[in-house]
């Protein structure tokens, strides 16, 4: 049963609508603290703006891997 678990676990990541949610929700976040850091002129809040990009590096990398298992695992039943 632990692999059926890790499974669904990432079955969200394969679910492009959810992983566009995601990402939608990071780019929202991006966006308002460049806005209110520009409009403040406030480094911390563009600081904050810039590491908002790597959670999205994250997710891509994570769905790279989940959908490579899935094909692995798909290979493998096929046999």
């Amino acid at each position: 049963m632990p692999g059926r678990e890790s499974r669904n676990q990432r079955a969200w990541m394969r679910d492009p609508y959810l992983f566009t949610l995601a990402l939608l929700s990071l780019a929202c976040t991006t966006i308002v603290l460049a806005i209110a850091g520009r409009i403040y002129g406030d480094a911390a809040l563009i600081g904050l703006a810039v590491l908002s990009t790597f959670p999205a590096f994250w997710l891509f990398y994570q769905r790279e891997r989940s959908i490579s298992a899935r094909n692995a695992n798909d290979r493998l039943r096929r046999r």
